[in-house]
C-alpha cells in the first residue's frame, strides 16, 4: 500500500482476520519516499521463475504527466525488490532539494514496461485516424491464471489527441529468457503464445519506451529486420531468434531480450506478428510486423491513399503537405506557382479584388528505386474585404447578410439534433434571434479554416448554466472551441473562451456577464495568440492557443454543441472574421448599445 509523499509499504497480515498484525508501525517500506511521483503498487507472484514481481506506475496521471508503467523482483513478497540493473528500489525516493514530486529523481530507477506511445497509420496502411496508441497508461492490477499458465497487465489508460477521457486495457505478457515480463503490444485478443514458424525478417513499426517520465508520445518508427540478421532503417543493428519464440536484437549498443507472439493489429483488422523485449538497463522495445510488400507496391499503395482534402475546393488556409507514408516511403512536393502556394504547403491568398489564384502541387512518392508521381490543381481564394466571412443580422431570417456563405439552419438542444425552433424579438440592431434553451443554429461547414479569426456578437442570456455555449466551433469531438457566458469551476465560473485538445486551454475573462442584460463578446486569435474581450475591453490575453481549425469541414453552432445544456436568450449581430481585427474595431463594434 501507499502512495505519493510516503512510497510504498507492506504489512504482514494475520491470516485468520485479514487484518494487519500488530506492532508494524507503517510497515517495511519497499519503495520511494520525498514526494516521489509513484504509486499504484501491485505485486504477482509468478511460478515459472519463482519471483515476486511489484508493479508500480511513475509519474502523474493526466494526459500531460507522463505516467507509465514500472516493475522490480524479488525472491520474498516483502523485498528487496530490485531492478534489472540491480538497483534495491527501496533506495529510489525524490530528491528532497528539489520542488515536491520531481520525476527526474526517481526515472532512471525501475524496467519501464510501457509508457506514451503510437502506432502511427502513415499513407497507404489499412485504417483510418492516426493510428492505435495509449497516453499515461498505469495503474495496473496483474493476474495469472493457473490454469492456462498466461499472465495479465490490467490497466487505465488515456489516448492520444483524446483529452483525459480514459479506459480500461487489458494486456497479455510473456517472461523472456531474463525472466522479466515483457508486454505484449497489442491488447489482449485471444492470442496463444506458441513455436513460430513464419518468417520473422520483414517491415516492422518499432517503439524504444525510453526511460523518460514525459508527455511526450513514443511514435512508431519503420526499422527492417533483414534475412541476413542485421537490421536496417531507423535503427542499426542485429538481431537473431532463440528458441521457439524468443528473440534477441541488438540496438546501438545496447541489448534486448524478448519475445515474438501473433498479435492484434486493428488497423487492418487481422493478427501479425510482434516482438516486446527489454534491455539490462530496463528499457522496453516493441515492434509490429508490417505486410510484405515490394517497393513498387508500396509506392502505388501510398499513391492511392494521398490526397488533399482541400481539392477541388477554393483554399484560404495553409495546407499540410505529408512527407512520409508506409514502410518508410518519401514524398517530396512541387509548385507550379509557389508564390500562391509554396512546395511546404504554405498559401499566400490574392489580395481582395484580385480575383482567385491557380496552382498544381505535384507528389512525387518514393521507395527505393520506385517512383510514381501524383497532381493537384488548387484554387486558391482571394481575401474578403476588411476579413468579414459571415454576418448574421437576424433580421427575421438565419441569412448570411454579406451573402458569402449559406444559410444558418435550426437544430434541437444538440448540434447534430434535429427539431428546435428559433423565433426572433428586438435586439441591439433590428432584430435578434431568440433562443428557447432546447434549441440552436448549426452555421455553414468549415466556416473557419487557419489560425487566424475573430468572433464578435452580442447575447442577453435569460439564464446562465455552467458550459452552456453561445458560439461553438470544432474540427471532431476531440478538438473544438467554446465561448461561454458561464464557464467552469475551475475558472470560478467566469465568462470565458474554452478550448479542447490533447490538453484544454482556459482563456478566462476574470469577471462574470450577467443575465438580462445585452453584452458585447468577442475573441481573436492569431497563430497561436488569443485575445478576449467584453463590452469592448481586453479582458483575457495569452499565447500558446491550439490551432483546432486545420481543415475546411468544421462543424460550426450557436447556443448548441454536442454535450452541453442550450443556450437560453437573445443573441444578436454575429460577426466571423478570417483575420484577427483590431482591438479598435471591436471597440466601434460594441458600442451599439441597445
Amino acid at each position: 500500500y501507499g502512495s505519493y509523499s510516503g512510497g510504498l509499504f507492506i504489512l504482514r497480515m494475520d491470516e485468520t482476520t485479514g487484518r494487519p498484525l500488530p506492532g508494524q508501525g507503517y510497515g517495511k517500506l519497499l519503495m520511494g519516499g520525498n514526494h516521489a511521483p509513484l504509486e499504484g503498487g501491485y505485486v504477482l507472484y509468478h511460478p515459472q521463475s519463482k519471483f515476486y514481481y511489484l508493479f508500480v506506475s511513475f509519474g502523474g496521471l493526466g494526459a500531460a504527466s507522463g505516467y507509465n508503467m514500472r516493475v522490480a523482483r524479488s525472491r520474498q513478497p516483502d523485498g528487496p525488490y530490485l531492478d534489472s540493473e540491480g538497483t534495491d528500489m527501496v533506495s529510489v525516493k525524490a530528491d528532497p532539494t528539489k520542488p515536491l514530486f520531481d520525476d527526474r529523481s526517481i526515472e532512471p530507477y525501475g524496467v519501464k514496461l510501457m509508457g506514451n506511445f503510437l502506432f502511427e497509420r502513415k499513407l497507404g496502411e489499412a485504417g483510418t485516424g492516426m493510428g492505435t496508441g495509449y497516453v499515461s497508461p498505469g495503474h495496473n492490477s496483474a493476474y495469472y491464471d493457473p490454469a492456462t499458465g498466461r499472465q495479465f497487465l490490467i490497466f487505465h489508460t488515456r489516448f492520444p489527441g483524446q483529452g483525459e477521457g480514459h479506459q480500461i486495457r487489458v494486456h497479455q505478457m510473456f517472461l523472456n529468457d531474463e525472466g522479466w515480463p515483457v508486454v505484449a503490444p497489442s491488447r489482449y485478443a485471444g492470442e496463444t503464445i506458441g513455436a513460430i514458424r513464419e518468417e520473422v525478417g520483414g517491415a516492422y513499426k518499432y517503439i524504444n519506451h525510453g526511460k523518460a517520465i514525459s508527455a511526450l508520445i513514443n511514435t512508431s518508427k519503420p526499422i527492417r529486420l533483414e534475412r541476413d540478421g542485421s537490421i536496417s532503417g531507423t535503427a542499426r543493428g542485429n538481431w537473431k531468434r532463440t528458441g521457439s519464440n524468443g528473440i534477441v536484437l541488438t540496438i546501438d549498443g545496447q541489448s534486448y531480450s524478448g519475445v515474438l507472439a501473433r498479435g492484434w493489429e486493428p488497423q487492418s483488422g487481422s493478427y501479425v506478428l510482434t516482438f516486446s523485449a527489454l534491455s539490462k538497463a530496463g528499457v522496453a522495445i516493441w515492434g509490429r510486423k508490417m505486410p510484405d510488400k515490394t517497393g513498387a507496391q508500396v509506392v502505388a499503395d501510398v499513391k492511392r491513399a494521398l490526397d488533399l482534402e482541400n481539392t477541388g475546393n477554393s483554399i484560404i488556409t495553409n495546407l499540410t503537405l505529408p512527407t512520409e507514408g508506409t514502410q518508410g516511403s518519401r514524398i517530396t512536393w512541387t509548385s507550379s506557382n509557389p508564390r500562391v502556394i509554396s512546395a511546404a504547403g504554405v498559401v499566400t491568398r490574392p489580395q481582395a479584388g484580385a480575383g482567385n489564384a491557380e496552382a498544381v502541387l505535384t507528389a512525387t512518392i518514393t521507395h527505393g528505386v520506385a517512383t510514381a508521381t501524383k497532381t493537384f490543381r488548387l484554387t486558391v481564394k482571394e481575401k474578403s474585404p476588411g476579413g468579414l466571412v459571415a454576418h448574421y443580422a437576424f433580421e427575421g431570417n438565419l441569412n448570411d447578410s454579406i451573402g458569402r456563405l449559406g444559410i444558418g439552419k435550426v437544430t434541437g438542444n444538440r448540434i447534430d439534433r434535429s427539431g428546435g425552433a428559433i423565433r426572433f424579438a428586438r435586439g441591439v440592431r433590428g432584430e435578434a434571434a431568440l433562443f428557447d434553451g432546447s434549441s440552436g443554429i448549426v452555421l455553414p461547414q468549415g466556416l473557419i479554416a487557419g489560425e487566424e479569426y475573430s468572433v464578435a456578437l452580442w447575447v442577453k442570456p435569460a439564464q446562465l448554466t455552467d458550459f452552456t455555449t453561445v458560439f461553438f466551433g470544432a474540427r471532431d469531438r476531440d478538438n473544438w472551441v467554446t465561448l461561454m457566458p458561464r464557464g467552469h469551476g475551475v475558472s470560478n465560473h467566469d465568462t470565458m473562451l474554452w478550448a479542447g485538445r490533447a490538453t484544454f486551454f482556459d482563456a478566462s475573462a476574470g469577471m462574470k456577464i450577467a443575465s438580462g442584460e445585452w453584452t458585447h463578446l468577442a475573441f481573436t486569435v492569431q497563430n497561436g495568440s488569443i485575445a478576449v474581450y467584453v463590452n469592448g475591453k481586453q479582458r483575457f490575453k495569452g499565447t500558446g492557443f491550439p490551432g483546432v481549425f486545420t481543415t475546411t469541414t468544421g462543424t460550426f453552432g450557436l447556443g448548441v454543441n454536442w454535450w452541453d445544456a442550450p443556450y437560453k436568450g437573445l443573441m444578436d449581430e454575429v460577426r466571423v472574421y478570417e483575420s484577427a481585427i483590431t482591438a479598435e474595431e471591436i471597440a466601434a463594434l460594441s458600442r451599439h448599445t441597445p
